[in-house]
């Protein structure tokens, strides 16, 4: 092979490195000393504890509140175990640490019925000094690391509050059940509670529970049997599979929140009981059916049950006269809305958005004259949804978004009657009677009766018969309605 011929390479443009950003000079002050930003901080930090020490002396025996909020205090001010007869202390956003040297401080102080200790350093367990709190009613420890409570605190029977939230809480000691009978708000969020204890039932005058983002699998039936008074129940964000059928006993509760869960189906007694309860959120579920006794929760008025893989709704959710909001998003399967959404009165708004089945919209949602918003974006380029051709002239502030296709009624054969006996195909349409409740509205009936009253007289101008309360079938004869209904 013939040898390549040497030659000189040629020589590339030489890569120029960036210049570096242009050096700002800072010029300092004369006085200025090494370390004074450092310094200044440990300055202000002196004289907040300076601060908090002057507020403890100036207060005396008789004094009965003391705010040191968010005064960074590593430890309690000096002779704060003076104030014998202290009932209110605010500790919250400091940076204590121990629970042990604490507690054995606010325990002097054995008149305390309210104690914030929220958003400090606190870990390690509750120590048993606690028991000597007899007369605390409020007690706040949100946002530490506490690990453990004590069962002396069971000791502490005028309990009415109780916030442990965003902490480290494995199991809750048992005994404080059997003696808060008082306790009204219970808050738990945030931790790493596993169950809920078939004794949460003693506490009969619980009002507030909030249970959400823990480890918690299952709920006891038995721990919701006696709790009459519960209006608040809050069990987002954990691993709950099925709520139990006891929980329709809270008579009083009218907010419920299992959303972000893996519950797959909830039984229809709960809401046959619930009369009260006005939210319930079940997003982010497995929820395959909604039972048809959710009619029967009249009081609603916000729902939820978006990302779930429902495919219908019942008919029985138009018995929802006070529903304002409802939110069925997320539903891959959900083709269509139910024929008895005429039943919300005083609904505002409607979000389908995700639902990349849903092809029309029931003609019934022109009775819907308070709904204002109507979310069909179902995020697909060419998925499209059907909505009546008067819906924009009969509900002129409603606002929809995403993409539709109008259609006319009369062009439109499926409209469907059933009794409870017998199934009647007249004229083009089918309407269907499943249940007394939920019949279509006589006004539709009137309105097709009259468009079809002008065909006829258009088509037939010098026919004398007249056709007003009959139905007119093409190639057959008339028939009256009175042989129908």
């Amino acid at each position: 092979m013939p040898k390549k011929k040497k030659g000189k390479k040629k020589k590339g443009k030489k890569r120029v490195a960036p210049e570096p950003p242009p050096y700002y000079k800072v010029t300092l002050p004369q006085n200025y000393l090494f370390g004074e930003v450092i310094g200044k901080s440990l300055f202000v930090k002196n004289d907040l504890e300076d601060e908090a020490q002057r507020r403890v002396d100036a207060l005396n025996a008789k004094s009965l509140t003391l705010n040191l909020q968010t005064m960074k205090l590593d430890e309690l001010p000096l002779r704060l175990h003076r104030l014998i007869n202290l009932t209110t202390l605010n500790l919250q956003g400091n940076n204590l640490f121990s629970t042990e040297r604490l507690f054995a401080i606010l325990s002097q102080c054995k008149e305390l019925v309210e104690i914030n200790l929220s958003y400090n350093m606190l870990n390690g367990s509750l120590p048993d000094t606690v028991d000597s709190l007899v007369r605390l009613q409020k007690l706040n420890l949100r946002g530490n690391e506490i690990t453990q409570i004590s069962p002396n605190l069971s000791r502490c029977e005028m309990m009415t509050e109780f916030d442990i939230g965003n902490n480290k809480i494995v199991e809750l000691p048992v005994e404080v059940f059997h003696t808060w009978k008082e306790l009204q708000t219970l808050k738990l969020k945030g931790n790493k509670l596993s169950f809920l204890p078939p004794e949460l039932s003693k506490l009969t005058s619980l009002k507030y529970i909030d249970a959400s983002k823990n480890n918690i699998a299952s709920l006891p039936g038995q721990a919701f049997n006696d709790l009459k008074e519960l209006t608040f129940l809050n069990l987002s964000t954990n691993g709950i599979v099925s709520v139990p059928d006891e929980l329709g006993s809270c008579e009083e509760l009218s907010y419920l929140n299992v959303s972000d869960n893996g519950i797959t189906h909830i039984s229809g007694s709960i809401f046959l009981k619930l009369k009260k309860l006005e939210y319930l959120f079940m997003y982010k579920n497995k929820i395959v059916a909604l039972p048809p006794e959710l009619g029967a929760a009249t009081s609603l008025r916000i729902v939820s049950f978006a990302n779930n893989k429902i495919s219908s709704l019942p008919n029985g959710i138009g018995l929802l006269h006070n529903l304002e909001e409802i939110y069925v998003g997320g539903n891959t399967t959900l083709r269509t809305l139910p024929g008895t959404v005429h039943g919300w009165k005083k609904i505002r708004a409607i979000y389908c958005q995700g639902c990349t089945k849903m092809k029309s919209l029931p003609f019934e949602i022109e009775l819907c004259t308070t709904l204002k918003d109507l979310d069909l974006n179902s995020g697909k380029k060419k998925q499209t949804c059907q909505y009546p051709k008067d819906l924009k002239e009969k509900l002129p502030k409603l606002k929809i978004r995403g993409k539709y296709i109008i259609y006319s009624l009369h062009t439109n054969h499926t409209l469907y009657i059933f009794s409870y006996t017998c199934m009647l195909f007249v004229a083009h349409f089918e309407i269907i009677y499943t249940n007394i409740f939920y019949l279509t509205p006589q006004y539709m009936i009137n309105r097709w009766q009259t468009k079809e009253r002008q065909k006829r007289q258009k088509l037939n101008a010098k026919s004398s018969n007249s056709i007003g309360g009959t139905i007119s079938i093409p190639g057959s004869k008339i028939v009256p309605l009175s042989n129908i209904f």
